[in-house]
């Protein structure tokens, strides 16, 4: 982009933000649920299933891990689902849950 008239030069969009028109001004923020790492890129790419980025996020260059006890399905997502009563996950970053055994089972603690 180039920020003034007359510039000499354009400048790479930071981490975390895109501009995919040649004539541009201004970077523009990637939304919630996508990420860019590197700089003077044409797009955001949307965080893999089991990942995401919130609105909380204020520079998206990467996306965070679901914690343990949460999944997420989807690519692209804003926040992870809890596993239900029954299920477990004892990874981070995972994109789904894991059934308890017979004889076993899950608490809300």
């Amino acid at each position: 982009y180039s920020a003034y008239n007359g510039s000499l030069s354009c400048t790479d969009c930071a981490a975390g933000k895109y501009q995919n028109n040649s004539k541009s001004g201004t970077c523009i923020d990637c939304t919630a649920g996508y990420h860019q790492g590197a700089t003077g890129q044409p797009l955001c790419e949307a965080c893999d299933a089991g990942s995401y980025t919130d609105n909380m996020t204020e520079i998206k260059t990467v996306c965070t891990e679901c914690e343990v006890g949460m999944y997420q399905t989807g690519i692209g997502q804003t926040s992870c689902t809890p596993c239900a009563v029954g299920y477990y996950q004892s990874a981070t970053g995972q994109d789904h849950c894991v059934a308890c055994d017979e004889g076993t089972y899950t608490d809300d603690k």
